[in-house]
């Protein structure tokens, strides 16, 4: 346990984002399990809730659809950030 606790001295703004990311997901992941309406009720003036309520993909999926993508547009502003600070 003391492996998975133990934190390295210096993170790149891209390893601390990833972090963040993983933080995000578990958070997403436990408000599901613990209400599993979430997405239904968080995101209703979104267009892909009409969509997964039609039942045209499942629910769960809706959060997904957000989120991957906002979390990869995050990655690559940070990566080329530091790529042009270099």
């Amino acid at each position: 346990m003391s492996d998975l606790l133990a934190q390295p001295a210096n993170l790149s703004m891209a390893s601390k984002y990833t972090v963040m990311n993983g933080y995000v997901y578990l958070a997403a992941g436990a408000l599901l399990i613990v209400w599993p309406g979430a997405v239904q009720t968080l995101l209703l003036p979104l267009v892909l809730v009409p969509l997964a309520i039609a039942g045209i993909f499942p629910h769960t999926l809706g959060a997904f659809a957000i989120l991957d993508p906002v979390l990869g547009i995050g990655a690559w502003l940070l990566h080329n950030r530091e790529t042009r600070l270099r």
